[in-house]
């Protein structure tokens, strides 16, 4: 009867190790291949081109562990680790689909600049001419005129006592 020989098909199919036609390996207990039964298998992730790695470098990306950085190329060709903003490499690699690219923010610049430590620091400026020549003037660092962040100095040249603020990153 043919309720009994698809029985005894479904069962044979069972005992038996299917092999992949694809492979010639074999296929997981449990799967036939084209079978309804079939388990769905985790898709492993496909390795870009390095290519793509090579334009991301130098582009500021933030991954999915919240590092934020510009992106190096890693020991692996198809990997990559940021440059923080203290100029170490993050300690984990990553695939270009773990990152996102970071919008500009003046933010982070403001508040990674330079200390306080350098008021009363003396310092040379070069200020060139029109004419693309130029002359050197000492000048002292000081506090700015209105508190700011980090970064922001009031420069006194000490020859003719003129002020400026500036900013240093």
């Amino acid at each position: 009867p043919p309720r009994l020989q698809a029985a005894a098909r479904e069962l044979s199919e069972e005992r038996a190790a299917p092999v992949s036609a694809a492979a010639g390996q074999l296929a997981p207990a449990g799967a036939v291949e084209g079978g309804p039964h079939r388990p769905a298998q985790a898709s492993r992730p496909r390795a870009l081109p390095a290519s793509r790695i090579s334009r991301m470098c130098g582009q500021r990306m933030r991954a999915t562990d919240g590092t934020e950085g510009r992106v190096v190329q890693a020991a692996d060709p198809h990997r990559c680790r940021l440059q923080l903003s203290d100029y170490r490499l993050s300690t984990r690699s990553y695939r270009p689909e773990d990152l996102r690219a970071t919008a500009f923010d003046p933010q982070d610049i403001i508040l990674n600049g330079a200390p306080a430590d350098l008021h009363g620091g003396v310092v040379r400026v070069w200020w060139q001419d029109e004419d693309r020549g130029g002359s050197w003037f000492t000048a002292v660092l000081g506090p700015p005129r209105v508190p700011r962040q980090h970064g922001w100095f009031l420069l006194s040249y000490e020859d003719d006592g003129e002020e400026e603020e500036i900013y240093i990153g």
